[in-house]
This record gives C-alpha cells, sequence and structure tokens, in this order.
C-alpha cells in the first residue's frame, strides 16, 4: 500500500511574523513575496478579530512600507483589510496614498472617512483623519466618545470583541488600555475624577502623559494651562523629562510608574490622561492650550557656541532609532552632507546625543565634520533646551527637539518625510500646535526605502541664504 504523504500545515501565525520580520531585515525580496501570499491565506482564514492574523498583516504591511514599495504596501492594506472583515477606516490607505505621493486622491480618501459613521471603537479613528484635515473642533468631539468608549471596553469583554471584529484588535487594545489607566489613577486617588473643564483653582490634577518623549513634550502644554488655572500639578511622565519639568515649574510632584496605591502624594480632584493626539483630553479644541508654555531659565550660552559667528542653526537629522518608521523619518547621510555643503555661511550645531547610533554620521567625510557637535554636552532633554534658547533656528527632522523648540517658542523647520505623523496634518507648511514651526514637506518621488529629500534640503539651503 502507498502511503500518502501528509498534507503541509499551514504555518502558525507567530512563525508567519517571525518569518516577515527575518525576511524584512535581510531584505530577501523572494520571501517576502511568498510570505505575503502565506499572511492573505491566513488573512482570509482567520476569524474576525483573530489576534495572530492580525499581527501578521501588520508585520507585512511594516516591512513593505519599511522598503518604499508604497503601491504594493497599498494594494496589500486595501486586501488585508477586505480579508480581515475590517471596516475600511482601519486600513492604512491613506498613509500609503500619502507617502507613494497620491496627495490628492488621499485627501479625497480622508474626506470620505471622516464624514463616515463609524461604531463603538471607531472614534478614535476617525479623529485622527480628522485631525490630518485640520478638522480639529470634531476631532475633539470624536476624542470626547473616544474616552466614553474606552469605559465601555475596559468593562466589557463582548464590547472589546466587538471592536477587534469590527477595528482590528489594535484598537480594542488602545481603547482598554486608556480605560486601564484611568482606573489606576482611580484607585489610586479615591474620588478623583476625569477633568472636564472645571475650575481647578485650589484643586489637585493628575496628569498622565503616553507614548514618546516628542508626544509627551506636545502634553506638557495642558500642565502649563492647569498651573496657570491655580492647581496643584502631579505630572506621570518619562523620567527623562523630569529636569525640564522641574526646570519649567509645571509639576508638584512626579508620578510614578507604576501607580502606587499607597503613596505620599496627597489627594487629588481630578485625572487627565493623554496621548499623542491632543484630542486624547477629552476636552473641545478651544481648550487645548497654545505655545509657548515652557519657559527653563536662561542661563549662560556654553562654552562650544563661543566664537561662532553669523547664523547659528541647530541640526537634528535622526530621531528615535527604536520607532518602526525611522527609516522613512530620519534624514539620509547623503541628504544631511548636501545641506552643510550647500550652506557655507551658516554655524551649524549638531543635537544628537553622543549616544545615539547616527551621532557618529558627523565624523563621517570633511563636510559633516565642519559641524559643532554638542552631543557630548547634551545629557537631557533640559540641557538640548537650554541650548536651543542660544540658537537662531533649529532644522530636524520629526523627533522630540521639534516640539522642544516649538515649545519653547524657538524657530524651527520641521523635515517631513513620506510617513509623516497626522498632527502635521496633509499641506501646508505651518501648524496651530507651534506657531513657530515651519513645515518642510519632502517631495512625491522616493528612492527606495528612505526617500528623496534633495528637494527639502535644496529648499532649506536656499532660505538659509536669503536671510543670511
Amino acid at each position: 500500500m502507498r502511503l500518502r504523504p501528509p498534507a503541509p500545515t499551514a504555518p502558525s501565525p507567530d512563525a508567519l511574523v517571525g518569518a516577515v520580520l527575518d525576511a524584512a531585515r535581510r531584505g530577501d525580496a523572494r520571501a517576502l513575496d511568498r510570505l505575503e501570499r502565506e499572511v492573505l491565506a491566513l488573512a482570509e482564514r482567520a476569524p474576525r478579530g483573530d489576534e495572530g492574523a492580525s499581527e501578521a498583516v501588520q508585520a507585512m504591511l511594516l516591512a513593505l512600507t519599511r522598503r518604499g514599495d508604497y503601491a504594493r504596501a497599498l494594494a496589500f492594506t486595501r486586501r488585508s483589510t477586505a480579508l480581515l472583515g475590517y471596516d475600511a477606516i482601519a486600513a492604512s490607505e491613506v498613509m500609503l496614498l500619502i507617502a507613494g505621493g497620491a496627495v490628492d486622491e488621499a485627501r479625497a480618501r480622508a474626506e470620505e472617512l471622516a464624514s463616515a459613521p463609524v461604531a463603538l471603537g471607531g472614534h478614535g479613528l476617525r479623529a485622527i483623519v480628522r485631525t490630518l484635515l485640520g478638522r480639529d473642533a470634531d476631532a475633539a468631539a470624536d476624542g470626547a466618545t473616544f474616552l466614553a468608549e474606552s469605559e465601555e471596553v475596559g468593562r466589557s469583554l463582548a464590547s472589546w470583541r466587538a471592536v477587534a471584529r469590527r477595528y482590528g484588535p489594535s484598537s480594542a487594545h488602545v481603547l482598554s488600555r486608556y480605560a486601564a489607566l484611568h482606573a489606576e489613577l482611580a484607585a489610586a486617588f479615591p474620588g478623583c475624577r476625569a477633568w472636564a473643564g472645571e475650575p481647578l483653582a485650589g484643586r489637585t490634577i493628575v496628569l498622565q502623559l503616553l507614548e514618546g518623549l516628542g508626544d509627551q513634550i506636545q502634553a506638557l502644554r495642558f500642565a502649563r494651562a492647569v498651573r496657570d488655572a491655580g492647581a496643584r500639578v502631579i505630572v506621570g511622565c518619562d523620567e527623562r523629562l523630569h529636569d525640564l519639568v522641574a526646570a519649567c515649574r509645571l509639576a508638584d510632584a512626579f508620578l510614578p510608574r507604576p501607580v502606587p496605591r499607597r503613596h505620599d502624594l496627597g489627594a487629588a480632584d481630578f485625572r487627565l490622561v493623554i496621548g499623542p493626539w491632543l484630542h486624547d483630553s477629552g476636552l473641545p479644541v478651544e481648550r487645548w492650550p497654545a505655545a509657548p508654555y515652557l519657559d527653563p531659565p536662561r542661563l549662560d550660552a556654553p562654552a562650544l557656541l563661543d566664537g561662532l559667528e553669523g547664523k547659528r542653526v541647530g541640526i537634528v537629522w535622526a530621531g528615535n532609532p527604536d520607532f518602526v518608521l525611522e527609516g522613512t523619518r530620519g534624514l539620509p547621510y547623503g541628504a544631511l552632507k548636501r545641506l552643510v555643503a550647500a550652506t557655507p555661511g551658516v554655524q551649524w550645531v549638531g543635537l544628537l546625543p553622543s549616544s545615539h547610533p547616527r551621532a557618529r554620521d558627523l565624523g563621517a567625510t570633511p563636510v559633516t565634520r565642519r559641524v559643532v557637535d554638542a552631543g557630548p554636552t547634551l545629557q537631557s532633554l533640559g540641557d538640548t533646551a537650554r541650548l536651543l534658547r542660544h540658537l537662531d533656528l533649529l532644522v530636524t527632522t520629526d523627533s522630540a527637539p521639534a516640539h522642544l523648540a516649538g515649545a519653547l517658542g524657538v524657530p524651527v523647520w520641521l523635515l517631513l518625510g513620506p510617513t509623516f505623523n497626522w498632527r502635521w496634518r496633509l499641506d501646508g507648511d505651518t501648524t496651530p500646535l507651534y506657531p513657530s514651526m515651519r513645515l518642510v514637506r519632502e517631495g512625491a518621488a522616493h528612492d527606495g526605502a528612505r526617500g528623496d529629500w534633495n528637494a527639502a534640503v535644496d529648499r532649506v539651503a536656499r532660505d538659509l541664504g536669503e536671510g543670511a
């Protein structure tokens, strides 16, 4: 009797995720082609809301986006979203249209999504699309509903599953995370309630900031506002911000993480949790504080600036190296060199800390070696803030120093790559977030995974020359 070989078994979602990440790391295009088909097959057979299938799809989408293959990533996100049964607003369609240069099509699609109705769990996603279009009042309204939805998802597994089936498990996790943070603060400070704009004079508010350093610096505007309103402020933020927050007198105390139920911080009347979007606050747009809002003591200029004649311009060419899309947001070395070479009359000051893996870029060629390297003197964001106040301008990629300069009121030109954060809106060269900021957008043409930054840096070089 002839035995049939066993039928091949489909790889598990975890195995697919690992294989995709490995192929992307190795740049194995043939393996990614095969894995894309396997991920789509998994999406087709998986039940709606399946976390494993969703993670495999996200890994594949990230791999394609990092490679700069935006057209293929666009086709993939459309196909996988349909197979998983998610609403269209859960796809990365608009981002990929923008990255590929189809701005008009992206705007039209964003307008459709921003005006379409959403169900439980969709208001946070719609708020982000509305932010991209500059519809901040509508985004704020969605933000308030998002907070109410987080409470519902936090107390009901059925609601969590409903969100996961319609918008993906990641959306359900975001909502449950906010619910958990509010519950944690309510347990640590019995009787405190979510702040909805009530008078604060003589009251205490706990302000919990989330996500990256830039996101938290953006949200510190609320610390300034509630402090100016006469409140006692307890701030929960990344420890790397503590010296800056203390120097600006924004906090009466810092909130440890995780938040202990027993502490010596005293009672609190209100709580406010803010992530990367101001609409996370649940407050109407007229309650969003304006910049500048950071004011550390002005100290003497550091010695490294002694003798620098002419325009002193800071430069930050890379952000968080662990950010998944840093490859499309950081300035390639060739573009950095091109910018410095084209501006002989500018005294460039490098603001990347020495610990950053790309800090060594300055020593690569004689052109970039003429940039004054402030990295060894920057031990904290407080150090960076003090240096920024002695510069004429900062030119930077989308990173924490961009927010820091804007929050200080220092002139800053922000270089935006193909996968820019939607807080900077779809077009235009100004932002209501920071009046001292100018947005410099990369062109539509792209070179591999990094983008073609030449037009952007040439524009910066030209404008610096005209302003000399």
